[in-house]
């Protein structure tokens, strides 16, 4: 049986490329000790992030340019974490998280 013989064709650009720019590591990722949050840690950002994201679209969840498109997650997805993390509008228009209120506390 004869060997498949195939042709590999490049096409070049004729200006030279620029060299990669050197990646860039954070201190945290330099580190030999991962980055671990708690539960309670994950969920009080969880809320920063949503409340963020709701006052930046001013309330809105669904559609284009809506708080869901921001955040990469489904609308139904958003408006059930918004329902467990009880974020209603008055949560949502204080001037502070509720979890920033809490720590003053």
């Amino acid at each position: 049986m004869k060997p498949t013989v195939f042709t590999l064709h490049f096409v070049l650009p004729d200006a030279p490329l620029r060299p990669a720019a050197p990646l860039r590591r954070n201190a945290a990722a330099q580190s030999a000790i991962p980055l671990i949050i708690t539960d309670t840690e994950r969920e009080r950002r969880d809320l920063e992030n949503i409340i963020a994201a709701l006052r930046t679209t001013q309330g809105k969840i669904f559609g284009p340019g809506g708080a869901s498109e921001l955040l990469g997650v489904k609308p139904t997805t958003l408006a059930s974490r918004i329902k467990r993390l009880g974020i209603n509008k008055t949560v949502l228009w204080r001037s502070k998280a509720p979890a920033e209120s809490a720590q003053e506390d």
